[in-house]
């Protein structure tokens, strides 16, 4: 009976330190970095049926992403 509880407390350990090792892991993921990185300028081609579809996002994605340059191509011209 010795040996059940033996392993029974090892398993539980275990267990333990592999939920506490994932969590380490994720919380080190979601941690907020340096805001203030400095970015090269890039521009990204999209090729798109209407501006009216590309104009909901724009604002946003300027706002999100300031150092991207949207170069709109339309596919029905």
């Amino acid at each position: 009976m010795r040996s059940y509880k033996n392993s029974r407390k090892t398993s539980r350990l275990s267990i333990t330190l592999t939920l506490l090792v994932l969590i380490a892991a994720l919380a080190s993921g979601f941690t907020a970095g340096p805001k203030a990185k400095k970015r090269e300028p890039v521009t990204l081609k999209a090729a798109i049926s209407s501006e009216g579809h590309f104009a909901k996002y724009k604002g946003y994605l300027e706002e999100k992403f300031p150092h991207v340059t949207f170069e709109l191509i339309s596919v029905l011209d």
